[in-house]
């Protein structure tokens, strides 16, 4: 990573990569989105109608200030994260600098400070030091720093490992010195947590400084089973919930090592309020809930005043009826969702079909979700074709809630792909409703030759094709440029919206009406969505989760996808399409219909 604090947040991301038809949409009366007031210090946020409902006070604990992030800065000032902090319902937040992400950070740590002191609202921002081996070695810069630390009562340190340092090591003159103190460390999983981490050393760093807690930050799924083996082995390490975003993790989490191993925070600005409603939609007693909320941070920080009691929240936005855990109201249709079948299961809570179904059904009824479409992207059995597959077979007493997407692998496993009349058979039942393809997982790019029966059978009778998109050679959404054009009575939904390629998916909408973006796991681009919705419009924007589960794996989380969406700061008029009615538009132009 460069010395300058101009380094691009998309790195954070890069390592990542692979990784009813006819419904009655109800009259919705168009709700605007209140912005909920200031509420430090206990103040209850507030809107128009609702129920009163007490949701636990916030103290986030991965939050930043400063230049550094894409173009335009998340929160520039402190009074930026404030505003935000005010609209999601966070009391206080731990914060650190851009400008300290230097090999030499006294500077930087510094500018937050004299920040924080400057600012109104700053009182509810607690400093979080950046530290690196040049604080750590003896010497005045050592000496300035340690006596930064002292006179603003700083506890929380951020760490960036840096090309050509020791890790962790270097720190340990500056951790032994700090001890008294019982410092907290925290690491973003991206740089500490990557594959070629060595986990030995990690372990033997908590071990060393018992009085030093290490939380880890933005943990994806791809880092958990790392992270469970650290968390087995030493009581002093910890995660946070910014990235936690697949379907009963922290739930998880909390039954295998107890809520104080978690705390609350919501990362980047483009996760919104992703992170609090899944801690609400999350099973656990109030007293765990409001441990990982605000409890931890705080007993770990000795925060001599800690929050105390709720916050009622009280109005009538889709968004707080997400946050009372209300069916929210208007048609919802889940564009992209998936069940597996068992077999070699590799997380926690393995499950039977009937248990990924049972959960789905669970998450439908909570929500208001009226439909869930799954996508396969399995091989299917030789002769499957022939009668109901497995899913539609073991979905058939639920018919009125789940649709899918045929698999394109149909079109790849035989030396034969099935025929038009083979095809008609299984659309004519009204089950499947679309094609779906994974070519990441397939390997082969989306331009495969084998690939055109099924964009020509698509376009023939009006089908959607929900595409994996990512910023992959097999997935790209540059592939489409030439095959959206050719085939414009198709519709193509781009799965994770391309990925990072956002330029590129606004170009494909922007030169094809059948292109469509579907929402599930877009936060891989940290960048802000809502100048997306301003430039595109609502009407070819699609709401997916992208859960329960996979074959093989939980799938993410619908209240995560779900409060990230419904918490981005734009009114519900302007959600509410997005949601169900753009999906069911779509569905309704499927020529087996019987428009009579």
């Amino acid at each position: 990573m460069s010395d300058s604090p101009g380094f691009s947040r998309r790195n954070f991301m890069k390592r990542l990569g692979t990784g009813s038809l006819a419904l009655t949409l109800a009259p919705v009366m168009g709700r605007s989105a209140a912005a909920a007031g200031p509420h430090g210090g206990g103040v209850s946020s507030s809107g128009a109608g609702g129920t009163p409902f007490e949701l636990p006070r916030f103290f986030d604990c991965n939050r930043y200030l400063g230049p550094g992030f894409s173009t335009v800065p998340d929160f520039p000032t402190p009074a930026s994260l404030v505003e935000e902090m005010d609209r999601l319902h966070i009391d206080r937040s731990l914060v650190w600098h851009t400008d300290a992400r230097t090999a030499h950070p006294l500077n930087g740590n510094e500018r937050l400070i004299k920040a924080l002191a400057d600012a109104e609202g700053g009182d509810r921002l607690v400093p979080a030091f950046v530290v690196a081996p040049s604080v750590s070695v003896a010497g005045p810069e050592h000496d300035a720093f340690v006596e930064l630390v002292h006179r603003h009562d700083v506890r929380a340190f951020r760490y960036f490992p840096r090309s050509g340092e020791g890790g962790l090591e270097d720190l340990n003159p500056l951790i032994e010195r700090l001890a008294s103190r019982r410092p907290v460390l925290l690491l973003d999983c991206f740089e500490s947590m990557g594959r070629g981490a060595n986990l030995g050393r990690i372990i033997g760093f908590a071990e060393r400084h018992p009085n030093l807690t290490l939380i880890f930050t933005n943990a994806m799924w791809v880092h958990h089973d790392r992270l469970y083996e650290l968390m087995a082995a030493r009581p002093n390490i910890r995660m946070e919930t910014s990235l936690v975003h697949t379907y009963r993790t922290v739930e998880h989490v909390v039954e295998k090592f107890g809520a104080e191993r978690m705390l609350f925070g919501t990362g980047y600005r483009s996760n919104y309020g992703a992170a609090i409603a899944n801690l609400v939609h999350s099973p656990m007693t109030a007293a765990q809930r409001e441990q990982v909320a605000h409890g931890n941070v705080e007993q770990l920080l000795q925060v001599r005043r800690p929050l105390r009691g709720g916050q009622t929240l009280q109005g009538d936005t889709l968004w707080h009826r997400l946050l009372r855990r209300e069916v929210l109201g208007p048609l919802i249709i889940d564009a992209h969702a998936h069940m597996g079948y068992g077999g070699e299961w590799e997380d926690h809570h393995r499950p039977e079909f009937a248990d990924h179904m049972s959960s789905a059904l669970r998450y439908l009824d909570e929500m208001g979700v009226q439909r869930m479409i799954i996508a396969e992207h399995q091989t299917y059995r030789d002769g499957e074709l022939g009668g109901l597959t497995r899913l539609e077979a073991g979905l058939a007493d639920h018919r009125d809630r789940f649709n899918a997407y045929l698999s394109a692998q149909v079109f790849l496993q035989w030396d034969q792909p099935p025929t038009t009349a083979q095809l008609d058979e299984i659309f004519r039942r009204g089950f499947y409703v679309g094609f779906k393809t994974h070519t990441d997982h397939w390997q082969v790019p989306l331009t495969d030759e084998r690939f055109i029966p099924m964009w020509e059978y698509a376009n023939r009778h009006r089908l959607p094709i929900l595409s994996h998109t990512w910023t992959t050679p097999n997935a790209s959404p540059k592939l489409l440029r030439e095959i959206a054009p050719r085939y414009p009575d198709a519709f193509f939904l781009l799965a994770h919206s391309g990925n990072r390629d956002r330029d590129v998916v606004e170009e494909l909408m922007q030169d094809n009406l059948n292109v469509y973006l579907e929402w599930a796991g877009s936060f891989v681009n940290p960048d802000d969505w809502r100048p997306v919705m301003d430039r595109q419009g609502n009407q070819r924007i699609l709401w997916g989760a992208d859960g329960v589960g996979w074959e093989h794996r939980w799938g993410h989380s619908p209240a995560w996808e779900m409060g990230r969406f419904l918490s981005i700061g734009l009114s519900d008029e302007r959600l509410i399409p997005m949601l169900g009615a753009n999906m069911q538009r779509i569905l309704a132009k499927n020529r087996f219909i019987d428009k009579s």
